[in-house]
């Protein structure tokens, strides 16, 4: 059976690594995105407990209040932080997911092409083999000529 083109072959293989790629890049970001959120669930998570063993009836030095305030300080500008690199990161996860599925898309046409030219290869082949029955059943029915009043 004939194989597809040398340059649909080799386009469609190009294509394949390139959506392998996209893939990756778009796992990459996932899992990017994914430790950023778990930080600031952590982060938030902590600057609650914080918080509540500040409000709780032990008395505490305005040193350590003051150390307290300044912690609390700098897990909010923490928080900032992360926030905006989680924002950017879904913004990436999103250019991501239509980079792998334009690049899928494409691959689907050059799949689809592929699957056409296999049907008209398979067509021509069976009007190449039914040619050569009717040349060989021609080629029989001349070389045995059949009586008409019986055969000899």
């Amino acid at each position: 059976m004939p194989q597809p083109t040398f340059r649909l072959a080799t386009v469609l293989a190009y294509r394949e690594s390139l959506l392998a790629l996209a893939v990756q890049g778009l796992a990459r970001v996932e899992v990017a995105a994914h430790t950023v959120a778990q930080a600031l669930t952590q982060l938030v998570q902590e600057q609650r407990a914080l918080l509540g063993a500040s409000t709780s009836e032990q008395e505490r030095t305005a040193a350590d209040l003051w150390l307290l305030v300044d912690y609390l300080n700098l897990l909010e500008q923490r928080e900032h932080s992360l926030r905006t690199e989680l924002a950017q990161l879904q913004e990436q996860l999103a250019r991501a997911r239509e980079l792998v599925l334009e690049r899928h898309r494409a691959v689907d046409v050059l799949n689809r092409l592929k699957e056409r030219q296999l049907i008209l290869a398979r067509q021509e082949l069976a009007r190449q083999e039914q040619r050569l029955i009717d040349e060989m059943t021609g080629t029989r029915a001349f070389q045995y000529p059949i009586n008409q009043e019986g055969v000899s």
